[in-house]
């Protein structure tokens, strides 16, 4: 094999050079970067490069608006939410506004019963009062 058509790798000041793509493949897995390729690039076709940039680029915008979405629909969840909790605050009043008046009613309930029965008992000892007079 000819010189030209060796590898070289550098890893900061060290310079390796192999002959085989394994090889290469091998010591950049070990950090190992080939010369002339930037160190971001690993290697890669820059046109590869682009075309993997432009995909993360959608991907990122992608999940941005994604974000956005939830982030507006977590923002109508909580607005039901606090609605919500004010509806049950109210109806939880009305209820305990209408138990207290069903417990004044049976009270007043009670007590007009009870002179209900004692009005009764005296007109039914007033009526016999009168039957005794008359008999």
């Amino acid at each position: 094999m000819a010189k030209t058509d060796r590898i070289v790798l550098r890893k900061e000041n060290v310079v390796k050079e192999v002959e085989s793509e394994d090889r290469a493949k091998a010591l950049e897995a070990k950090g190992y970067i080939r010369d002339g390729a930037g160190p971001s690039a690993g290697g890669k076709d820059p046109a590869a490069l682009l075309k993997e940039n432009a995909e993360l680029k959608d991907s990122l915008i992608r999940a941005s608006q994604a974000m956005e979405q939830k982030d507006q629909r977590l923002g109508a969840l909580e607005k039901e939410l606090k609605d919500t909790k004010e509806k049950l605050e109210e109806a939880s009043a009305y209820a305990e506004d209408a138990d207290r008046q069903i417990s004044t009613l049976t009270q007043e309930l009670q007590g007009t019963k009870e002179q209900l029965e004692t009005a009764v008992r005296k007109n039914a000892a007033s009526g016999k009062g009168k039957q005794g007079d008359k008999g």
